[in-house]
């Protein structure tokens, strides 16, 4: 049993076995695999404003997720304020 049928069971809307032998379950998987999403037109092009008023593209929210890529995406102040927090918050932490 797949990851989208447990859900749907356990949202109590299992799918049926027409449905099934229709291959429904793993066409929704299909549809939602990166790849696929990251190729519709609406994510490439498209953008939305949320409430702040900000114009965000939406090909924003789709990255590749290489190591080392956050280099390429924040500046220096802001890697060096991230790894300010990172220490005061794990400071307290005992480490073997």
């Amino acid at each position: 049993m797949s990851y989208v049928e447990k859900l749907a069971e356990f949202m109590g809307k299992p799918f049926s076995k027409e449905e099934e032998d229709q291959f429904v379950p793993e066409k929704i998987v299909a549809t939602c695999e990166f790849g696929n999403l990251s190729n519709l037109e609406v994510n490439k092009s498209g953008s939305h404003n949320p409430k702040s008023g900000i114009k965000v593209n939406n090909n924003a929210f789709f990255r590749k997720g290489e190591i080392g890529d956050w280099k390429n995406l924040l500046s220096e102040d802001v890697t060096k304020s991230i790894d300010n927090i990172t220490k005061e918050k794990f400071q307290s932490l005992i480490w073997d």
